[in-house]
């Protein structure tokens, strides 16, 4: 015979466990991050993580990094 307490305090671990792996995967996807890379007119590199900071100039020569 099933103790009911102890079955729904193995459920309440359960779900509170699914919760945490949900969040914590979800978190990580959100997390991520891309950022720019161009070089400008005197050859040096500039990062940034706004495309609307790059010059027009320079964009087409953008690289993306996520």
């Amino acid at each position: 015979m099933t103790n009911r307490r102890t079955s729904q305090g193995w459920k309440s671990t359960a779900l509170l466990a699914l919760f945490t792996a949900t969040a914590v995967v979800l978190a990580g996807v959100l997390a991520q991050a891309a950022f720019y890379r161009y070089t400008n007119e005197t050859g040096k590199q500039v990062f940034v993580d706004d495309p609307g900071q790059i010059p027009d100039e320079f964009r087409d020569g953008a690289e993306v990094y996520t």
